[in-house]
């Protein structure tokens, strides 16, 4: 199992841990097999850059208006500005503590202030 693959279970337990239900998907280069499940109450995205396939995937859930929020090991201008006009709920820069993420998604799903 590779690291993302590893990253992406510890993640889902984690939120589970806390009470959510997690569906996860490890989105790979080509990101147009993946479905948009429009039940979701938020889709966490967890990526090094920000790409034009990066775009590709998260754009599918904006336009069903699920609540999308972008983690990035670099959020430059671009990257936010882009985000922002496609219709990202946040963008934050990696690395978030336990804490500091469970408090974002919280706010997000449940309207619980951070």
């Amino acid at each position: 199992m590779g690291t993302n693959a590893r990253n992406l279970e510890l993640s889902a337990a984690f939120f589970e841990n806390c009470g959510y239900e997690v569906s996860s998907e490890a989105i790979r280069q080509n990101g147009s097999d993946l479905s948009v499940d429009v039940s979701a109450s938020l889709v966490l995205v967890d990526a090094d850059v920000f790409s034009d396939s990066l775009r590709e995937v998260y754009r599918r859930f904006c336009e069903e208006d699920v609540p999308v929020v972008l983690l990035l090991g670099t959020v430059t201008p671009n990257a936010r500005e882009c985000a922002a006009r496609d219709g990202v709920t946040d963008i934050h820069e990696k690395p978030l503590r336990k804490r500091e993420l469970r408090s974002l998604v919280d706010s997000q799903v449940n309207g619980v202030p951070t």
